[in-house]
């Protein structure tokens, strides 16, 4: 399972077959410099098993948890505008 936030944009791209892990939150999709910005992604995996989160991109001090799901930043003044990001969640089986 893949997703994205970029700008204005959310998108969910389930790329596993069969049974997958879904992210069923909408992210808040603006900050300011020097506010913390915290998201905490929810997700449901169709067999109940633990589920991973992951940050494949994102902008520099952006973190998420990897049991928890909570993305956190504090942009910079420097990081103002859009930024691409996208986060993957799993519940550790191969997929395809």
């Amino acid at each position: 399972m893949v997703s994205s936030i970029t700008g204005k944009n959310f998108i969910v791209d389930p790329r596993a077959q069969g049974r997958v892990t879904v992210i069923s939150s909408k992210p808040i999709l603006s900050t300011a410099a020097a506010v913390k910005y915290h998201y905490e992604v929810r997700a449901q995996d169709a067999e109940s098993d633990p589920i991973d989160f992951r940050l494949d991109a994102g902008p520099a001090g952006m973190t998420i948890d990897p049991v928890s799901g909570v993305l956190s930043w504090t942009p910079t003044a420097g990081q103002v505008g859009s930024h691409n990001v996208s986060i993957s969640v799993g519940d550790g089986k191969p997929t395809g």
